[in-house]
Formats: structure tokens, sequence, C-alpha cells
């Protein structure tokens, strides 16, 4: 299994310590269930999350913008290979990890049980690939507009979400 996950909000307010998640795939209370990627926001962090049922498997912070700015965050995994980058700045190379076994069926956007996300979601994105970090690098950075339909094909996005 191989993806790599794009998201593009801002938040309006800013938790100290308190964990906001963004988005979660796949998602259950307390995310116990594996998860093939996800990204919280914990104070002046965005944590890039993967977990397997029986602990993590990688938890990449990275900085992100202040409270009422454009933050834009890029995840990708593969086997003994998960990055993350947001707005340019790249987080730390995590190059040993399994990945999980269960098969995922559903996907969340904010959190009902932490702390609700406070802020906007503009974009989200799938492909099902592990991107390299140089188009993670210019994912983050707002270089690569795919706001068009996609075609499904080629590691193009799978699933596009805009305006939420």
């Amino acid at each position: 299994m191989t993806g790599t996950f794009y998201c593009e909000y801002d938040t309006h307010v800013s938790r100290a310590g308190v964990y906001q998640s963004i988005i979660a795939a796949p998602y259950s209370a307390g995310d116990t269930t594996p998860m093939a990627g996800s990204f919280h926001s914990v104070g002046a962090n965005v944590e890039w999350y993967v977990r397997s049922q029986v602990g993590n498997i990688a938890l990449l912070p990275v900085a992100h913008n202040n409270d009422g700015t454009t933050n834009r965050v890029a995840g990708a995994y593969s086997l003994n290979d998960f990055q993350a980058y947001s707005n340019g700045v790249a987080s730390a190379h995590d190059t040993a990890g399994t990945l999980w076994d269960a098969a995922h069926g559903y996907f969340a956007i904010g959190d009902p049980v932490f702390p609700a996300f406070t802020g906007h979601i503009k974009e989200i994105r799938f492909y099902e690939v592990r991107k390299i970090d140089t188009f993670l690098d210019d994912l983050s950075n707002g270089l690569i507009d795919e706001s068009e339909e996609a075609g499904g094909g080629g590691g193009e996005p799978i699933i596009i979400m805009m305006g939420f």
C-alpha cells in the first residue's frame, strides 16, 4: 500500500497542546484503528500520522502557519518511506516502518470526539501512489494546481474535495 495526501486549510483557533484532526483516513473514535494517513493540528505544528492496529508507524511533526493564514500540507507513505511537508518545509524523513494490513473503507474530515477542527478546509486530494519528495514540496508550496476534474489514472488524484 502506498499513497499521498494533500490538504489546504486555515485554522481559526489554535489550542496549544490540543489535538485537532484535520483529516483522518480511516477514522475511529479515539484513533485506535489503522490509519492510512492523517493530519492533526497541535499548537504550532501539523502532524503527519500513520498507525497500525498496535501503534504508531510514523508520527512526523512539521511547523505550520499562524492562525488565519493558508496552510498547505502533503504527506506520503510507502514501506520504510514516510515524509511530510508543510508550506515548503520538510519534516524528518522516516525510513523505517511497515504498513498496516487492514482494509480502509472510510474517511473523516474534522473530529467529533477530540476538540473539533476550527478552521476552513479548502481542498483535499489523495493519490494512490507514493509521490516523490519534490512533488510533495511543490504541492505544499502551492506550485501544483490540479483543481481540474481528475482523470483517474497515471498517479492523478483520485479524490478531490474542494470548498468545505
